[in-house]
């Protein structure tokens, strides 16, 4: 997110709502300076969102199609959200 931009928090139950309707869910981690990108199955994605912190993301993750953020484990992961998320 930029310094323009209010954070927007969500429950675990929003953030599901984000998710696309697909047996995978494709989440970016940034370990280190670079993006590594994995298809995690639904359930494991779930659960993440139910541990973790869950946040909109900024401008650069809703133009990637992962503007769901969640903190979880001491990582950020950039979940795809559903193409009909309002960018």
């Amino acid at each position: 997110m930029n310094d323009k931009q209010e954070k927007v928090f969500l429950t675990a139950e929003q953030a599901v709502a984000l998710l696309p309707d697909s047996d995978d869910i494709h989440v970016f981690l940034n370990p280190g300076g670079m993006l590594i990108g994995a298809d995690w199955s639904r359930a494991e994605a779930i659960k993440m969102l139910h541990r973790g912190k869950c946040q909109l993301g900024g401008d650069m993750c809703m133009r990637m199609g992962h503007g769901l953020v969640c903190h979880d484990k001491g990582a950020n992961h950039f979940v795809k959200t559903r193409p009909q998320m309002v960018y």
